[in-house]
């Protein structure tokens, strides 16, 4: 089971950009890269998985993983569209200050950037992307000026939030990968914790104790999470009946889904629904009480 992706970048412009598609099922196994990677949302919306946070995305959002994060993308309904950019920053632009990326993880910190909070960043994913993917004269010069804006930007988000110890939470993740690969391809099933913990080769009580590590949650406490996270996204982006939508994420009744939504989101799927159609909220992690951090900084 491949958990480590090396991309290899070129050694004299180490910096690359690329598209990808993130289907309705998972697009990966649980991995990491051995470089930060940059996305941005060009259509779509769906959820990423990075260490123990489950992050809602939509399309104008940018992404920012670490090469310590594991980390999984799935789109909620049809599949999204992403360009993906992959650098090594103490390379590109040595020998400038401000380039690590030890700062960019842990629970406070916004993997995912919003147009509302981090529209600056934005605008500069945006703007690299275009520059490599144009290649005008002096492109790698405006490419490496860019990239160190959007460091220094990034790392005055991360200077305000705690870093997770990264080496500890990657030990654990690596046992039960097979588990979270599991729970995102089948979400909409009923899942038996006996099965995830053979999955990973532990007996049931000590998957349980290092699941709980990794993710802060239980086994059911996740899929429940990733349920109702995948929910609210297509309450959201769509018409579907409230009904359609508890059977596509796994719930066989109403009540259930109902009772699991008002106590992850605060509200009912039906009030979450209206609330976004009169434009009363403008982040949806402005309302997840468990599912990511309540406040960025």
């Amino acid at each position: 089971m491949k958990r480590f992706d090396k991309i290899t970048l070129p050694s004299d412009f180490p910096i690359t950009a690329g598209e990808h598609s993130p289907s309705i099922k998972p697009v990966s196994l649980v991995h990491r890269h051995n470089c930060l990677e940059l996305g941005y949302c060009h259509k779509g919306s769906g959820i990423f998985m990075i260490d123990d946070k489950i992050i809602p995305f939509f399309a104008g959002d940018v992404s920012v993983i670490t090469e310590y994060e594991f980390h999984i993308a799935q789109s909620a309904d049809s599949p999204s569209l992403w360009t993906f950019i992959s650098l090594n920053p103490t390379e590109l632009l040595y020998p400038c200050k401000s380039i690590g990326i030890e700062h960019f993880s842990g629970w406070k910190f916004p993997n995912i950037l919003t147009q509302h909070k981090h529209g600056g960043i934005i605008a500069l994913v945006r703007e690299i992307i275009s520059e490599l993917e144009f290649k005008q004269p002096n492109y790698q010069d405006a490419v490496k000026g860019i990239a160190m804006a959007i460091m220094c930007k990034l790392h005055r988000i991360g200077s305000k939030v705690n870093r997770n110890d990264n080496l500890h939470v990657n030990k654990i993740f690596e046992r039960i990968a097979p588990a979270i690969n599991y729970i995102h391809a089948n979400y909409m099933k009923a899942i038996r914790i006996s099965k995830l913990a053979k999955f990973c080769h532990l007996s049931e009580p000590h998957f349980r104790r290092l699941f709980v590590s990794a993710t802060g949650k239980s086994p059911q406490e996740y899929l429940t999470h990733l349920r109702i996270s995948l929910a609210g996204i297509l309450l959201k982006d769509g018409d579907r009946q409230i009904l359609d939508i508890a059977l596509l994420v796994g719930y066989p009744s109403l009540s259930g889904f109902n009772r699991h939504f008002r106590r992850i989101m605060d509200c009912s799927p039906r009030n979450w629904r209206n609330l976004e159609k009169l434009h009363l909220t403008t982040d949806i992690t402005h309302h997840h009480k468990s599912i990511i951090p309540q406040n960025d900084y």
